[in-house]
């Protein structure tokens, strides 16, 4: 497929939204003032890909939601551990986290204190902030409900990019770099989307096989 059928493979909601995002790159090159102001605007958008990034950051995070199946992962509680018989699955829900996050395509680890912990809709009974720690939770699902991460990476995958009211985009064996991503994140490693995000990116760059497309 040429450049000019990739293109036209897009579906645009207006004639004017594709001309808005190309056009950010040719007002970044008429001053270095400019490009500044640019390179820094950050753009509402959702992005779904069929690859997991790989992340490791120290973070606050509001609420953190895992799911999973695999029950052998020893999870510390305080000085305790957490006690999961008799279950074929679990959702944990942590609030209020800070501390280590890590996270790809193959499990997630915590090693930080949090306000408040529940598994299965069952609050734990906590006198004050408690650390939490696990390594490698082969998990089924993750949802953070706000998260800024710097320099992400996603590996070649297909899914879409969505600019609301302006732009959609099919990605086709394509590597997303972010500058920055500040938003939410919903992964499924049971379903087919894989990797969702909806909020705010800034120094995006597409580069397929016949398309490199620069938002910055």
């Amino acid at each position: 497929m040429n450049i000019e059928q990739e293109i036209n493979s897009v579906e645009i909601t207006s004639q004017e939204s594709d001309e808005i995002l190309l056009n950010e790159n040719n007002e970044n090159t008429e001053t270095e003032s400019n490009a500044n102001t640019e390179s820094s605007r950050e753009i509402e958008m959702e992005i779904e890909f069929d690859s997991i990034p790989s992340v490791l950051k120290q973070t606050q995070i509001e609420s953190i939601v895992l799911r999973f199946n695999n029950l052998n992962t020893k999870i510390n509680v305080g000085s305790d551990l957490l006690e999961l018989n008799n279950l074929d699955k679990a959702t944990i829900e942590i609030s209020e986290f800070d501390g280590s996050l890590s996270f790809d395509s193959l499990g997630v680890s915590l090693d930080g204190y949090a306000h408040k912990i529940e598994v299965n809709n069952v609050a734990l009974a906590l006198s004050q902030k408690e650390k939490i720690k696990f390594s490698d939770l082969d998990y089924s699902g993750l949802n953070i409900n706000f998260i800024e991460i710097q320099d992400l990476k996603l590996s070649k995958g297909d899914g879409t990019l969505i600019v609301p009211g302006k732009l959609q985009y099919t990605l086709n064996e394509d590597e997303l770099k972010i500058g920055m991503l500040k938003g939410g994140i919903n992964i499924d490693r049971d379903g087919t989307s894989g990797f969702y995000f909806d909020g705010k990116v800034s120094d995006l760059s597409v580069s397929g096989k016949s398309l490199k497309l620069d938002l910055s």
